[in-house]
């Protein structure tokens, strides 16, 4: 069992997966594009935007979306 290889997984960036299917990267970037233009809606652009960068900022360290 030692002399095994193992197989090596080639780690892909997300741009690189956009880049060979487009699609899903439309299927990522839709539900997160209708909740802020739904947010812009119901309680102004500068909630929505205030609202964008705290949940970037909480997503950035690592408090979210883990």
């Amino acid at each position: 069992m030692a002399s095994r290889k193992l197989e090596r997984v080639a780690a892909r960036s997300a741009f690189a997966t956009s880049l060979e299917s487009p699609f899903i990267a439309a299927a990522v970037l839709v539900p997160p594009v209708l909740v802020f233009a739904l947010m812009w809606l119901l309680v102004g652009l500068a909630a929505a935007m205030v609202v964008l960068g705290v949940v970037a900022v909480l997503a950035a360290a690592g408090l979210v979306f883990t």
